[in-house]
């Protein structure tokens, strides 16, 4: 039945989306942060095949940014991107399929566990299967989620869900292998794309207690057997981790070293949203209506995470040992998790003080969604196991209209309601469990299928026409004839300031229209962020991902100058014009000497009012530039740097005699790599705090700078052994297994 379901699934969800959450095909269903960031990511890789090595660094925004170390990608969008498709349609295909391994991973979980937690081997039938299927698909808790383009936080739930799956599959002793394909393919997915990274730490942190209840949940077992039941799941994450490697060695170089903003080294855990108890109360029902008044808008999607009345089928479970150890897990990640959103000392502090890395992830309302989720599963594996003990009826047509009728009043009602009428059903079931039919809980949960629907496009914001026709088309065509007047504005180094921004890509407009400005909306390398903030005599924030440099900033000649934006683009009704703002240092220049200084403060201070380019400023307390500057001047430059107007890598020739520093106004990153005429590589170093430095001498009459994929010595080989594990697990899951189920004295539950 597990591939009848993943057919089911990839129908009905499209279907679900068309007739009833009204989205038409052409219309864009996330928006938010896929607009503003995800989109140009989308472009770019589209226009590289889908090969992610061709997406590490950008230079046109926001004076250079790392990419892939900073992102990773989703493999489907990558195989969307190959096959050349829209990006609307590459946006969709992916939100329907990641709403496809969610579901598929949650239903799966719900029909194995009544044979775990209650030793009720009776498989659910195929009708309660796929409704709960589509239940999931549409939980109201990642609606939200859809919509602000933060797929990213579900596919990091895919870690908990695997690995619970798998250990379940061992438990009751039936491997699939459609379950480990759906496994691996989740899993790659969610090792390749950093975004997903807090809800992995968060599973481990937070899932953790619910595993190990169920882990020792049954009782009978030796300590040695439940370790066997581990093994197939812990092979399975190692071989998507091998499989990952070439991308997730990057991530993790990147997100622990010293370039990165947001992560290593900076407690931002609570810099921007802190949860309430009121928070808290108003994500007990599906409704959104009990939201507090003061919370605004753009942050309901972080604050209010619905459990809904489905979480009452816990009071209907059969009272067993381990269905209580498994409760008593769910409670423990529940408290854990409240103290740690809503800052409550002394276990908040005492877990950041003490967790690596616990503070580097903001909002920490997430942690709430291991809870919430596994408890919704557990939930409607109570059903399932009530159902399957339950008398069944043969009028299988007049319960399907019934149910279909119920189905169809919890959708059209609002979700406010629906809470009132489905806590109302949740109590009838309670009170006649003992004398329901299976057509009565068939019915009941066709209610709440309908409600979680209702709930779940209640979040939504309504579907967009195609953005793209606006933000690209249009304004290029007008851009162009400018391109043409000033054709070094095609090359990333020959910057633009402007203010105009397309509404839907925001301020990544004129990268996306193929124009290099400071203007973006990213995640900066910590250097050029301490640049700013120090010109703009603000305290450093290791959060801020958006920079619009403008006049009224104290930095902004600076910044310009550095930087080389040497022009202005303006619109006057409907006409665009281009104005020379003041002279910057050009696309490349070379120092002739060194001055130092000790902190950003200082740094900034100096840069602001020093307008030579033959004195290299360098901030003389970071690593990269120790060494520099130690011996006498002794630079002449012969003859000053001269760069071709190509893409990667760039060519600068030059004639200098001694020791000479050649900056490129360009952010320094570690993957940016410079050689000269010969292959030799060249020292690189931060040069004005952030851009890219080179030392050169006399024998260098040629510099090459190109970025290069972050690896070491074998690690493609880690991911071919990886894919050749892989067929080993496969062959597993195609013979008996050797695991005997718990507490089951035969292990031949249907593979569903």
């Amino acid at each position: 039945m597990q591939f009848g379901l993943l057919v089911f699934l990839s129908l009905l969800i499209p279907l679900t989306w068309l007739l009833i959450l009204g989205w038409q095909p052409g219309y864009l269903i996330p928006q938010g942060d896929y607009l503003k960031m995800t989109l140009i990511f989308q472009q770019e890789l589209t226009r590289a095949s889908g090969d992610w090595t061709q997406l590490l660094y950008w230079p046109g925004l926001g004076g250079g940014v790392r990419v892939h170390d900073v992102t990773g990608s989703l493999p489907i969008a990558a195989l969307l991107a190959y096959f050349k498709t829209g990006f609307v349609t590459a946006a969709n295909l992916q939100v329907f399929f990641i709403q496809l391994l969610f579901a598929y991973l949650c239903t799966n979980i719900a029909t194995r566990l009544p044979a775990v937690i209650f030793k009720n081997q009776v498989v659910p039938s195929a009708h309660f299967v796929f409704l709960a299927g589509i239940m999931f698909a549409f939980l109201p808790i990642i609606s939200w989620r859809i919509t602000n383009g933060h797929e990213s936080i579900i596919v990091g739930l895919f870690t908990l869900l695997t690995f619970m799956l798998l250990l379940l599959n061992e438990m009751v002793g039936k491997r699939s292998l459609v379950d480990l394909f759906v496994c691996g393919v989740a899993l790659v997915h969610t090792f390749a794309y950093s975004s997903s990274f807090q809800l992995v730490y968060y599973n481990v942190l937070f899932g953790g207690p619910i595993i190990l209840s169920l882990l020792f949940g049954p009782s009978g077992h030796s300590f040695y057997a439940r370790t066997r039941w581990l093994i197939i799941p812990v092979l399975v994450f190692t071989t998507a981790l091998m499989i990952s490697m070439p991308k997730l060695y990057g991530i993790l170089v990147n997100g622990l070293g010293e370039e990165s903003s947001r992560v290593y080294g900076s407690n931002v855990v609570y810099s921007y949203t802190i949860s309430t108890w009121q928070d808290w109360f108003s994500s007990i029902p599906w409704s959104k209506q009990f939201i507090p008044l003061e919370r605004p808008a753009f942050l309901h999607h972080e604050i209010n995470l619905p459990l809904g009345p489905i979480v009452l089928f816990l009071l209907l479970a059969k009272p067993t040992s381990t269905f209580f150890r498994m409760l008593a897990g769910l409670c423990l990640s529940m408290i854990v998790a409240l103290a740690f959103s809503m800052d409550t000392a002394p276990l908040s502090t005492a877990m950041i003080k003490y967790l690596p890395l616990l503070d580097a992830f903001r909002v920490p309302s997430r942690a709430m969604l291991p809870f919430i989720v596994i408890a919704s599963i557990l939930s409607v594996a109570i059903l399932f196991d009530l159902a399957s003990r339950s008398a069944s009826h043969t009028s299988t047509g007049f319960i399907g209209f019934v149910a279909s009728a119920a189905f169809l009043v919890a959708l059209l009602n609002n979700s406010l309601t629906n809470d009132l009428i489905l806590i109302t059903t949740a109590v009838i079931l309670l009170v006649f469990r003992q004398k329901l039919s299976q057509a009565a809980y068939f019915i009941a949960f066709s209610l709440f299928v309908g409600g979680a629907i209702s709930a779940f496009g209640e979040r939504l914001h309504k579907p967009v026409e195609d953005p793209t026709i606006i933000a690209a088309v249009s304004p290029t065509r007008k851009i162009d004839p400018i391109q043409q007047e000033v054709s070094d504005l095609s090359f990333p180094l020959n910057r633009i300031h402007s203010t105009l921004a397309n509404r839907n890509v925001g301020i990544n407009s004129h990268f996306f229209w193929g124009l290099s400005s400071l203007s973006s909306y990213w995640i900066p390398t910590s250097r050029y962020s301490q640049l700013v903030m120090a010109l703009e005599d603000v305290p450093y924030r290791a959060t801020r991902s958006q920079f619009q440099n403008q006049p009224s900033a104290q930095g902004f000649d600076a910044l310009n100058r550095l930087f080389n934006v040497a022009w202005e683009l303006e619109a006057e009704q409907g006409v665009y014009q281009l104005k020379k703002l003041r002279a910057t240092f050009g696309p490349a220049w070379i120092s002739t000497v060194i001055n130092k200084h000790s902190d950003w403060k200082s740094l900034a201070s100096e840069i602001k009012t020093n307008s030579n380019p033959q004195e290299l400023i360098l901030l003389s307390t970071d690593a990269k530039t120790s060494g520099l500057g130690t011996q006498e001047p002794n630079c002449k430059i012969v003859e000053h740097p001269v760069i071709a107007i190509t893409s990667f890598p760039y060519v600068i020739n030059m004639d200098v005699a001694g020791d000479c520093y050649l900056t490129l106004p360009m952010n320094y990153t570690s993957i940016l790599v410079a050689k000269n005429q010969d292959g030799v590589r060249l020292r690189t170093f931060p040069a004005y705090g952030t851009l890219l430095g080179i030392a050169v001498n006399s024998d260098t009459r040629q510099v090459s700078v190109a970025p290069a994929t972050t690896t070491f010595p074998g690690l493609w080989f880690i991911q071919q052994t990886g894919f050749a594990l892989l067929l080993v697990l496969a062959f597993l899951h195609i013979t008996r297994p050797v695991v005997k189920a718990v507490g089951l004295s035969e292990p031949t539950i249907v593979d569903i």
